[in-house]
């Protein structure tokens, strides 16, 4: 990926959370094709970036709340703090 990409920012960020990790340890590979079961990885390291996986002593929150819980900020009926 070349710094001039006008998605490199983005994906650098994601990088940097370590929500996408890129095909090789030095290579991100936007061409390539992902799979259902890279997806879905990618998609866990997110809502975990988004929210953590416990979220009260004893508590876990699960894939499927944090999912939910996304849904509502992206449709900005909820909002979080950073």
């Amino acid at each position: 990926m070349q710094a001039a990409d006008p998605f490199c920012t983005n994906i650098q960020c994601l990088f940097n959370r370590g929500v996408t990790l890129g095909c090789t340890a030095n290579q991100y590979c936007p061409a390539q094709f992902v799979r259902r079961d890279q997806m879905a990885a990618f998609l866990n390291r997110l809502a975990d970036n988004l929210f953590p996986l416990t979220c009260a002593p004893g508590q876990v929150m699960t894939l499927a709340r944090r999912i939910a819980l996304a849904e509502l900020i992206a449709a900005k009926v909820l909002a979080i703090e950073r």
